[in-house]
């Protein structure tokens, strides 16, 4: 991975398979610049590859700061809410793609909240999303779903 953002470790696991990003601080240049950053992968991505992706926000003190930052939309493929548009445009242009996302929270958020969320990650996204506790079972769900080769949700 290329792009430093300040605020965001990238890193590409395992063999350039995943892109992983843990988010440190939910500032709002941070997450335009790492949406950015998301966009850009997104387009010149092969479409012929998989994109899997983790977001993962489980730093202490991060979620329920991100959470509001995104209007509690976790699931956006390209962080922030505002994204959706373009994401559409590209998944419709592309629909045998195979993409999915996989955001890790903290265990500490509340488990209302936890539950809405990942309600709506079943319900809401045009591509696959589920969120996990821990990065290494988020990292085997995407390993799993690239392996089926299912296209984005419809």
């Amino acid at each position: 991975m290329n792009n430093q953002i300040k605020g965001v470790t990238g890193e590409v696991v395992p063999e350039g398979q995943i892109l992983t990003y843990t988010l440190h601080s939910p500032a709002r240049a941070t997450l335009v610049e790492w949406s950015n950053v998301v966009l850009e992968s997104l387009e010149n991505w092969p479409k012929d590859k998989p994109y899997l992706a983790v977001h993962d926000i489980s730093q202490p003190g991060i979620g329920m700061l991100f959470c509001s930052a995104v209007n509690n939309d976790i699931f956006q493929l390209a962080v922030l809410p505002e994204t959706k548009a373009r994401i559409d445009v590209l998944l419709g242009a592309h629909p045998d793609w195979t993409v999915a996302l996989a955001v890790v929270v903290s265990g500490s958020l509340s488990g209302h909240l936890s539950k809405v969320l990942f309600a709506r990650a079943q319900t809401d996204a045009a591509y696959a999303t589920k969120a996990f506790f821990h990065k290494d079972i988020a990292l085997r769900w995407l390993t799993e779903h690239a392996n089926s080769r299912q296209p984005a949700l419809r």
